[in-house]
């Protein structure tokens, strides 16, 4: 009965919306409507844990994305954009998948050099968080877990991978045709208890930057930085900061990437890293990556290392093919994985 009241009230605002005169600041033409879609297929040789596996062992297809990026620009200087996220084929009557606002933004175009940002945004950290969930912007089928999916391999999260607050970014050109990309921000940071886009649980923003240089074309070194308090608990709360150095190099058909991320929270200093080498023959293009995390420092015993290997076919411009072999140990004291296993992945990715 509450399905059909709220169909009923959609229908209906639908109608008066259409309906609507148009407001005289913006343009229906001026509206961009982009987007992604993955399907993925994965299958482990073994559970990866001895009481909670982690691998696949049953194999499964996963229809992982389907993403909505909108941008509506309501004058020269003022973009609203905003990111629409269907996760794992979402059903609110069955409750499965997710659906989410990945971010939502207003930018304010200052200068040619400085953009104005306010709202609920990716945090500006390392290569791939801004783009995580994009895969066809990337060769692999998943980022680097070694860094921005370390809690699902015996770490804690490296930074937050949202933030609600203010932020200040852009490109300068140095004379000599250096470019520099940067960003500075400050936010809710990450919370325990509340809706983060919402409420912060605690009096203290977090604040963070990005800067990123090009010495020439194909080239970019750089490094992120993060601090702000985590509620840990409804009544404890700790430090965290993180940092990564960052290279990525894109000289075809040679590409490089390479990452080192340290996370301190509370009393635990977690690193990740990782190298991925790649080599592109007209539409096909192989890569390997090694990584290894270390959820504790001052630990032993906890270590995770990973081996990926793969082909990235560009079928069309706006769609590839993927597949990978992923060899992953784990030490015995790792939280989420102390056996070693395989897994073997494929994926079909699509842009429009």
């Amino acid at each position: 009965m509450m399905q059909q009241i709220g169909r009923t009230i959609l229908a209906a605002v639908v109608m008066v919306w259409m309906s609507s005169p148009p407001a005289s600041a913006v343009s229906l033409d001026q509206f961009k409507l982009n987007g992604f879609f993955d399907l993925e297929y994965e299958k482990a040789d073994g559970p990866g844990h001895t009481t909670t596996p982690v691998g696949d062992e049953k194999g499964s297809f996963d229809q992982y994305h389907f993403n909505l990026l909108t941008e509506f620009p309501v004058s020269d200087t003022v973009t609203v954009k905003g990111h629409v996220e269907y996760e794992h084929g979402p059903s609110l009557e069955d409750q499965q998948g997710d659906i989410r606002i990945e971010w939502a933004y207003v930018e304010y175009l200052l200068n040619n050099a400085v953009t104005l940002r306010g709202g609920l945004a990716n945090t500006p950290f390392g290569i791939y968080n801004e783009i995580h969930d994009a895969t066809p912007t990337y060769l692999s089928i998943r980022t680097p877990w070694e860094i921005y999916k370390s809690p699902s391999i015996g770490g804690h999260a490296m930074f937050p991978k949202f933030n609600t607050g203010l932020f200040a970014r852009g490109t300068y050109v140095v004379p000599g045709g250096v470019n520099l990309t940067y960003v500075g921000y400050v936010g809710n940071g990450e919370n325990a208890v509340k809706n983060e886009a919402e409420k912060d649980d605690n009096e203290n923003k977090a604040v963070g930057g990005q800067l990123m240089i090009s010495p020439f074309n194909g080239v970019t070194v750089g490094g992120s930085y993060y601090q702000g308090e985590k509620q840990t608990s409804a009544t404890t709360k700790d430090d965290h900061l993180a940092w990564a150095a960052s290279l990525d190099l894109m000289l075809l058909p040679v590409g490089l990437r390479a990452e080192y991320a340290s996370s301190h929270l509370g009393n635990v200093t977690q690193i990740g890293w990782y190298g991925e080498a790649s080599y592109a023959v007209n539409k096909l293009t192989p890569y390997v990556r090694y990584g290894a995390l270390d959820p504790d420092h001052a630990a032993g015993n906890d270590g995770w290392t990973g081996l990926v290997s793969g082909l990235h076919y560009r079928l069309q411009p706006n769609v590839a093919l993927k597949a990978e072999h992923r060899h992953f140990s784990g030490e015995s004291g790792n939280a989420k994985v102390n056996l070693d296993f395989n897994e073997w992945a494929a994926a079909i990715t699509v842009a429009f």
